[in-house]
């Protein structure tokens, strides 16, 4: 007797059944592959749960941490002192009032300022701060910089907590596509887009769930390594077509002077804060990081709506943006230059993860050091 048929439906059902066997099966494999690869979870390759709520700036990384951040393209330790400031694993406090042997430079700015993907000793704020020498000082440079943290909310804390540290400079990083606005003042915590802590971990404000799954899916190793694979062997080239080009939108074509000028204002106004804040004496410059597109032309395919033709037109405005602050008698430093030019022996920024890696951190110190150092001999008597 010929053994019995399944139905159509138990058919479905049975190959549906093995189907989602195979892929639970798979994505465990993957998932312990990453952990033993890397040593840490991959849920919290992106999103490492070191942040807490601050009263005057929103959010803030974690006080006193001590914590092992892994990815599968870097493994580095993120120590902080109480004010959740990053530092050297003696978790280094500073003195207040400024002790009068100490030249003492605050890094402003968002996660590039910080040092995401590179130990302390690696970062640029940390080599700058080696490379640099006043007379009869000690230098010391305070790092706040915050990941995804905008100006606004560090003007706030410079208003309510930093301004008692005494900063002879405030070096702000800025970090995007261009050069981007900076802010002229501290707005009313109403006023400043907080995000929420979970779990340590931040959530913009105003997320929907659409943003809320998508950050969930890319949780998923098959999402991952998928993403890898496609990259590696799928992904077609992309086409030139002016058309998709960011530029070739309204809101952001090439740009006139007005909006360039309109553009230093804010970094005037963001001196005139400070120097009011601080005094007159303290000096205020800015460091200016670009998208890795601009500096690895190649990377155009990891930011969705940019095409090839986006490049050179983001180096001109980049170039057009420093001349417009430079222009109101400014100190900024453009760092496009060099790191093209170093682009060419080494890659500077990680492939899945956006920023600098050790060899980027060093390119940027080895121009900044000397642009600093020139600001300081100048104000000396």
């Amino acid at each position: 007797m010929p053994p019995a048929r399944l139905s159509p439906v138990r058919r479905i059902l049975f190959t549906s059944i093995l189907a989602a066997l195979v892929v639970i099966y798979l994505e465990i494999f993957l998932q312990i592959f990453y952990f033993a690869s890397v040593g840490d979870f991959l849920f919290r390759r992106a999103l490492p749960p070191i942040y807490a709520a601050d009263p005057v700036r929103c959010y803030r990384v974690a006080s006193d941490l001590d914590y092992v951040h892994r990815t599968n393209e870097f493994e580095i330790q993120i120590y902080t002192n109480s004010l959740g400031l990053r530092t050297d694993a003696s978790h280094r406090e500073y003195a207040k009032p400024k002790p009068d042997d100490v030249y003492r430079i605050l890094v402003t700015g968002p996660s590039f300022a910080f040092g995401w993907g590179a130990n302390y000793e690696e970062i640029f704020p940390t080599l700058i701060e080696r490379g640099l020498s006043v007379p009869g000082k000690r230098v010391e440079v305070m790092n706040l910089g915050t990941p995804s943290q905008g100006s606004a909310h560090q003007l706030c804390w410079m208003k309510e907590v930093g301004y008692a540290y005494q900063p002879d400079m405030v070096l702000h990083v800025s970090y995007g596509n261009e050069v981007n606005p900076v802010a002229m003042d501290c707005p009313t915590r109403a006023e400043l887009e907080c995000p929420t802590i979970e779990d340590g971990q931040l959530v913009p404000a105003g997320v929907d769930s659409v943003a809320r799954a998508k950050a969930f899916v890319k949780r998923f190793a098959l999402v991952f390594y998928g993403y890898y694979a496609w990259n590696a062997v799928a992904k077609p080239e992309p086409v030139p077509d002016a058309t998709r080009s960011l530029y070739a939108k309204g809101e952001t074509a090439s740009g006139s002077e007005t909006s360039f000028e309109a553009l230093a204002d804010t970094y005037a106004g963001h001196v005139d804060f400070l120097k009011h804040l601080l005094g007159e004496r303290t000096q205020v410059a800015f460091i200016y990081l670009p998208y890795s597109f601009a500096v690895h032309p190649d990377d155009i395919v990891r930011f969705p709506g940019l095409t090839p033709e986006d490049v050179p037109i983001t180096r001109e405005r980049i170039a057009a943006g420093v001349e417009a602050v430079t222009a109101r008698g400014l100190p900024i430093l453009d760092t496009l230059p060099p790191l093209m030019k170093a682009a060419s022996d080494h890659r500077l920024y990680y492939w899945l993860d956006i920023h600098f890696t050790p060899y980027g951190n060093r390119v940027v110190a080895e121009v900044a050091t000397p642009f600093v150092q020139e600001l300081i001999d100048r104000s000396q008597p």
